[in-house]
């Protein structure tokens, strides 16, 4: 019987994986972009980029692995990896947010994601920074729409 412990997930090689050259762990794949004998299969891959390697922006082997073993490690269903803090945090405030829509930021936070929070007040969605001492003290400035 298979045991699912934390161990077993990070050192076992994903299903399909086990393909590639027989490793004990798989490869790092150290590429922007992926080859393609013709233009043809490029531009095909290019229009189903969820399903094909294209550039590494989208997706790699080895952001895959990585993004399934931490999706099974907090037993979740699927998990997304970014190059930066940045990339995630506007993918998820993109994700999460819409015109109308309005977020609570500590003074606190890091720079660069105000920045980014402030450019979405052009495309209507409104920033309220705070300065607390106690996380209790959040909840007088939360709004309907936050």
């Amino acid at each position: 019987m298979h045991v699912e412990n934390d161990e077993n997930i990070c050192c076992e090689v994903e299903k399909g994986m086990e393909k590639m050259y027989h490793p004990m762990v798989p490869e790092l794949v150290q590429t922007s972009s992926f080859y393609f004998p013709t233009y043809e299969e490029f531009m095909a891959a290019s229009i189903d980029e969820k399903n094909n390697y294209v550039y590494t922006r989208g997706t790699n082997p080895t952001t895959e692995i990585l993004e399934k073993k931490i999706a099974r490690l907090e037993r979740g269903e699927k998990c997304k990896v970014f190059a930066s803090g940045m990339g995630a945090i506007s993918a998820t405030l993109f994700t999460l947010l819409q015109q109308g829509d309005h977020v609570l930021m500590v003074n606190t936070i890091y720079g660069e994601s105000v920045s980014f929070v402030q450019y979405l007040e052009k495309f209507g969605v409104s920033l309220t920074r705070v300065d607390v001492a106690e996380t209790e003290e959040l909840f007088q400035f939360v709004q309907e729409n936050t």
